[in-house]
């Protein structure tokens, strides 16, 4: 009995009434139509409210409410099992099909996913015409109900990166994260229907934004483009932000009629594809529903649907090509044909197999390297990419490394059946991940890299800057970075980039420093930033109406190796390239209203004054991240001088930490008097590939010299320790996740800096950090070593985190785990149990890790000592044996034993059982006592008969 099943006092609220109606329908096997019954059976819908998961008994959610109908009098008469919790009617009624005149034992119960047992009821009664009901109860002392929960799938090909928000009829909002999957659910306890709902977020790094929609009678609504599309043109909207955020607006014409309506007429655009893939009775809105890239949603990994302002583009992300260019009245007017439908269609059928096979590359290449030399990842006809040759790109790779990780893997172009662009995060150990873009292609059954064909590189990022003057004022920009190198030194003299929001005859790009490319100051529209361009309103409306259009803005970035002297490109282009940017620009306005929600916040810049900033050697600061999810971040301290001299330090910002320190030791003493201001920065890259950059001016009034002073000790120890991390005390380790060697813990660093360190386990590492190894059977050992940094009154803590892998096992150990499993049913043979052995025993002589086993027998002449049973006679009788196993180790690499063998010793015992009786030991049984007596009848000697 289970912990459930103890459950005494009967709930009132759960009763099921089983109504008897005659009826003239069903039957089957050898009973005829007149003796059966069509018996409903009803839940009681005021306290049962509903037939679902959601339904809890002590908690705990049901799934799976068993009606089981037994008949007891009639064995021709098949029983009926049912799960009502899914076949219910709507109306709360379940069907079924009974045979008159026979006694049926009803039987209820609920159990939990995990098949415990949360109630039980039963109750007997004869099917008769005259039956009107059976009542059965539910015994449980606590029987409640969860909220009532809208449940459905937000995607787009591949899963929304965000929140569901639902509006309902009186205009309240709630909202909801969605899972990774793309699953999401809303309780709508409370809520008025009917229900508006938007999907917003990312699609890979595409922002989106769609729409769904249900008059409540639906506890599942799934959010995708088919929806969005045939929702927007029920409304009259212009598209999902505008029906959403003007809902009052559109809700008359929004019902049950015209959305489905509007949703077969949407499908029917696809319907070549349908076809093509075997899609039938297709349901975008309430169906089933996955972002898994086959079947419908396969299709929409590589079919665009993008509204704005009235005006519906679908396009063949493939290639680029507009599909259909239509308003929304007039879209249902258009289909999808011809070889595009049959491309597509392929991609979809052998996308899911070759995504998968793709990650696996990818991942075998970034954490693994089975393939050992980075060379033999790499396409031999690979000509470029990102400006690098074959030969410089193989000479520019990675160490593959089990520390990395490889997250959001997704296609993000498809080129051919057997090329592709795959998209994804690789995610370091410090929880920085870097968005990595690589072309790879199938070859001879195996991937490689491919490269891009690009002789330079170029990237175009959304930016946003928000800037805290040091006389108190904060401004808000937004505007795109343009980034590009020349990596391979081509001799690349200008770029020129054109796209929505720059000018009309775009910005150059000139050479800079390492081989990065800056905007020419002639084209800057800040003197500050030497690769941000930021946009004007016109510029910022013009960025964002291509993006919403089209789906993204296109960028061109075209490279001269020829140049006059005021920058401007001659002769012939040596490259264009394209570059979609899909996040949109933040404006000021929206910035400016909730900042928290896109800058790191710095939590301890209160003074900005830089002869202070230089006499503290730096500065150190908490910090907090934003709600936007942050993919890496970096901190910077960028100054500059009167003549234009710019001295910086940048470090990495690991997403898991929540502190900063930054130093001025890269600056000269001798140009502190020129300094004219310096500018701490905190900026992040988000998953929609947008920037984010919050920076703090440090300067000093006008005409003031900055006199070098006598360092701190604060900035004594913070030069000291900047350089300072886990890998100054490794030793001979080469990874914190596998410590067998004793650590290097370092007493002193520079300027005279004093380390100190305490273990949390000094048993596995000491304070000195002298290793021992957890024993085989006690696995690895985590341990955290404090190390704390002190120069006169300064001080710091570190803490590092070391994985101590488990010593090899000894022979004990290894005995141990063999034997851990090994009882009497391992050597019974074909027998069935050991009270009645008729066969061959069968002896396991040697175990996994490499014990053996030697067998002795105390009858061997009934079980030998190999196993071999011989069975006694008849006569003889049941024979009971005991055998005694002997478990020794002793791996034959063993050579000398200085320690003993590990020995252990089981006994078992068995019954072999005697055989059938011979005929001639049947007589001799039979004539054991036959003698004279047996036939003297009433006489009573031989001798007087």
């Amino acid at each position: 009995m289970n912990k459930f099943t103890s459950l005494t006092i009967r709930l009132t609220a759960l009763f099921i009434i089983v109504l008897m109606m005659i009826s003239c329908g069903g039957g089957g096997g050898s009973s005829s139509k007149s003796n059966q019954l069509s018996v409903r059976i009803k839940i009681d819908q005021n306290s049962f409210r509903s037939l679902d998961p959601r339904l809890k008994v002590n908690g705990y959610s049901i799934s799976h409410l068993l009606l089981e109908v037994k008949p007891q009098n009639d064995s021709t008469v098949a029983p009926v099992s049912q799960n009502i919790l899914s076949s219910v009617e709507s109306n709360g009624y379940v069907t079924l099909e009974l045979t008159k005149n026979i006694s049926y034992l009803f039987e209820i119960t609920a159990k939990d996913v995990s098949g415990n047992q949360l109630c039980y009821g039963k109750t007997s009664s004869t099917i008769s015409a005259g039956t009107n009901s059976v009542n059965i109860i539910c015994d449980s002392d606590d029987f409640s109900f969860e909220t009532k929960l809208l449940t459905g799938v937000a995607a787009s090909g591949l899963p929304v990166s965000g929140v569901v928000y639902l509006k309902d009829a009186n205009g309240t909002v709630v909202q909801t994260n969605i899972n990774p999957d793309g699953s999401y659910s809303i309780d709508t306890t409370g809520l008025t229907p009917p229900f508006i709902l938007k999907a917003e977020g990312v699609v890979g790094t595409t922002p989106i934004s769609m729409v769904s929609y249900t008059q409540g009678g639906s506890s599942v609504v799934n959010i995708n483009p088919f929806t969005d599309l045939a929702v927007v043109m029920a409304s009259g909207a212009s598209s999902a932000d505008d029906l959403f955020d003007s809902a009052e607006s559109f809700r008359n014409n929004l019902t049950n009629e015209s959305v489905t309506n509007a949703v077969t007429q949407v499908t029917a655009i696809f319907d070549e594809f349908f076809a093509e893939l075997g899609i039938t009775n297709f349901d975008p809105l309430g169906g089933s529903y996955s972002a898994d890239g086959t079947g419908a949603d396969g299709v929409l990994d590589y079919v665009g649907v993008n509204i704005s302002g009235g005006v519906v583009t679908v396009t063949d992300k493939t290639t680029g090509e507009s599909l259909i260019t239509s308003s929304v009245s007039t879209v249902t007017s258009n289909t999808i044909s011809g070889s595009v439908v049959t491309t597509i269609s392929q991609y979809v059928t052998e996308g899911p197999a070759q995504l998968t096979e793709a990650k696996a590359f990818i991942n075998d290449l970034y954490t693994s390297g089975t393939r050992g030399a980075f060379s033999n990842y790499v396409d031999t006809s690979m000509v470029w990419h990102n400006g690098l040759s074959r030969a410089d790109f193989i000479a520019n790779s990675f160490t593959p490394s089990s520390s990395m990780s490889i997250e959001n893997f997704q296609m993000y172009n498809r080129i051919s059946a057997t090329e592709m662009v795959v998209y994804f995060y690789a995610k370091s150990s410090n929880g920085e991940r870097t968005p990595t873009f690589q072309r790879i292609v199938k070859k001879n059954g195996a991937w490689y890299l491919s490269g891009n064909g690009r002789m330079f590189q170029r990237q175009s990022n959304p930016i946003s800057a928000k800037f805290d003057a040091y006389n108190g004022t904060t401004t808000y920009k937004s505007g795109i970075k343009l980034y590009a190198a020349d990596p391979s030194s081509q001799g690349i003299e200008v770029i020129v980039t054109t796209g929505p929001g720059l000018p009309s005859n775009g910005v150059r790009l000139v050479p800079g420093t390492d081989g990065e490319f800056e905007i020419l100051p002639a084209d800057r529209t800040d003197n500050n930033d030497t690769n941000d361009f930021f946009f004007t309103s016109a510029q910022q409306s013009a960025f964002n109406s291509a993006i919403l259009t089209k789906g993204y803005a296109l960028y061109t970035y075209t490279a001269y190796t020829s140049a006059d002297t005021s920058s401007n490109p001659s002769g012939t282009p040596l490259q264009s390239l394209t570059e979609n940017v899909r996040a949109r620009s933040i404006s000021t306005s929206t910035l400016q209203s909730n900042p928290s929600a896109y800058f790191i916040n710095a939590n301890g810049v209160s003074e900005q004054n830089l002869a202070t900033l230089l006499s503290e050697g730096g500065l150190s600061e908490s910090f907090t991240l934003p709600s936007n999810e942050v993919l890496y971040g970096f901190a910077s301290l960028e100054c500059t001088d009167i003549t234009g001299n710019m001295y910086w330090t940048e470090i990495s910002l690991p997403i898991s930490s929540s502190s900063v320190s930054l130093t001025t030791s890269e600056i000269p003493s001798s140009a502190y008097s020129s300094l004219d201001n310096c500018v701490f920065y905190l900026s992040y890259l988000s998953n929609s590939l947008a920037g984010y950059s919050a920076g703090w001016e440090y300067r000093i009034a006008d005409g003031t010299v900055v006199t070098p002073s006598e360092p701190t000790d604060a900035a004594i120890l913070a030069a000291a320790v900047s350089e300072f991390d886990i890998s100054d005390i490794l030793g001979e380790n080469s990874s914190a996740s596998a410590i067998t060697s004793d650590l290097s813990l370092v007493t002193s660093l520079a300027n005279g800096t004093i380390l100190n360190y305490v273990s949390s386990n000094p048993s596995i590492i000491t304070n000195a950090g002298v290793v021992t190894q957890p024993i085989f059977t006690n696995g690895d050992a985590d341990v955290n070593i404090t190390a704390t940094a002190t120069y006169g009154t300064a001080s710091e803590t570190f803490t590092f985190s070391f994985t101590v892998a488990h010593a090899d096992a000894t022979d004990t150990e290894l005995l141990a785990m063999d034997i851990a499993g090994f009882d009497i049913t391992d050597i019974l043979g074909s027998n069935t149990n050991s009270s009645s052995v008729t066969s061959n025993l069968t002896f396991i002589t040697s175990l996994p890790n490499g014990t053996t086993v030697e067998y002795s027998s105390s009858d061997p002449s009934v079980i030998a000592n190999d196993g071999t049973v011989t069975r006694p006679s008849y006569t003889q009788g049941d024979a009971l044996v005991t055998i005694t196993a002997k478990a020794s180790f002793l791996p034959t690499a063993r050579i000398t034993v200085t320690d003993g063998i590990p020995t252990e010793v089981f006994t078992f015992e068995f019954t072999v059982p005697h055989l059938p009786a011979t005929d001639a030991e049947l007589l001799a049984l039979d004539i054991a006592g036959f003698d004279k007596t047996d036939i003297l009848g009433s006489n009573l000697s031989t001798s007087s008969v």
